[in-house]
């Protein structure tokens, strides 16, 4: 965890420690997504490929049964 700034232009810095926990480095892409008024996530972009490959193989699955 940690806190981080809104900057003038509306970028911000993910912390260090986040970064390196997630092993995100500079060029990744994030997907930005919002709830109504709050809280905003930030997504890798790979891994919601992967979670919509799996979600897609399990429905699959399912539906073949």
């Amino acid at each position: 965890m940690g806190s981080t700034v809104v900057g003038e232009r509306g970028q911000v810095v993910i912390p260090k420690d986040v970064r390196d926990r997630l092993r995100l480095k500079a060029g990744d892409k994030l997907m930005v997504m919002v709830h109504k008024q709050g809280p905003i996530m930030l997504i890798p972009v790979e891994q919601m490929q992967q979670m919509i490959r799996q979600m897609s193989e399990q429905m699959s699955t399912l539906l073949d049964q």
